[in-house]
């Protein structure tokens, strides 16, 4: 059986105060009717687990509460709907060494232990149950675990920078010799395929609008959509090669915004 198919509306709850968050994460203290978890794995060494049943607009999760003294609870776990009760007890039984007072200070203590973050619903639960040096030093060591974590996004966040900044930096060289390859076939009459550059830009159009030359919105459209690539020759003359449909025309302005833009590919080299 898996937990989802458990009727846990007829089995008996129990009622715990639970150290938990609200809505806007603040740590309350909220009466909550849970299920012991002896009764539901038939295992008696999870007598002090509780269990809380979580339900959402498309699933259910299994909150493991651990009673740690007084009357108050802290949420340990959370067990997924589709575990059989088999793994949820093995899982449970795994943290077995965690239950009561004793247990969750040992909890802590492994969290500390391990670099973990400790929250403010386990350190308000040690104040409840009268831990108040405990309390006074996990709430300092999770003071300096949120400036640490500040501290290490902040050296990850400079470290995308830079590295982002050296991705922009290649692409921009790369581009910059699309463009000096491009110009250098103008100036030495060779084949110019009119490709779509990564700015989403057709080369020639780009390069007329580098060289300030002012092509008609019309215009520039068949550049986009028809023109394929260009020859132009040594004694002056240009070849226009384009994308032939019903209809379709070259322009003869485009000879003369090809003349100026070899004009001043020249000039500028």
């Amino acid at each position: 059986m898996i937990l989802s198919e458990i009727e846990f509306d007829k089995l008996n709850t129990v009622d715990i105060l639970c150290n938990k968050f609200s809505k806007s994460g603040k740590a309350i203290k909220k009466k909550c009717g849970l299920y012991p978890a002896e009764a539901i794995t038939g295992n008696p060494s999870l007598k002090g687990f509780y269990i809380e049943v979580a339900s959402y607009d498309y699933f259910t999760d299994y909150l493991v509460w651990n009673d740690c003294g007084k009357g108050i609870a802290v949420k340990y776990l959370t067990l997924r709907e589709e575990l059989d009760v088999a793994e949820a007890t093995e899982i449970m039984c795994r943290n077995v060494e965690f239950k009561g007072t004793e247990g969750f200070k040992k909890y802590l203590s492994q969290k500390e232990a391990n670099g973990a973050f400790i929250n403010l619903a386990e350190i308000q639960a040690l104040e409840l149950i009268g831990e108040d040096r405990l309390a006074d030093h996990y709430g300092k060591y999770r003071e300096l675990y949120l400036i640490q974590q500040e501290q290490k996004k902040q050296q990850q966040e400079k470290q995308q920078q830079i590295e982002q900044q050296k991705l922009e930096e290649e692409r921009q060289r790369e581009f910059d010799a699309r463009i000096a390859d491009a110009e250098d076939c103008i100036k030495k009459n060779k084949l110019l395929k009119n490709d779509l550059l990564d700015n989403e830009k057709h080369l020639i159009l780009y390069l007329l609008k580098r060289h300030n030359i002012d092509v008609p919105l019309k215009t520039q459209g068949w550049i986009n959509n028809k023109l394929d690539s260009v020859v132009f020759t040594q004694n002056g003359e240009i070849t226009v090669y384009f994308y032939k449909s019903k209809g379709c025309k070259c322009p003869q302005s485009i000879y003369k915004y090809l003349e100026l833009l070899k004009t001043a590919v020249n000039k500028a080299n």
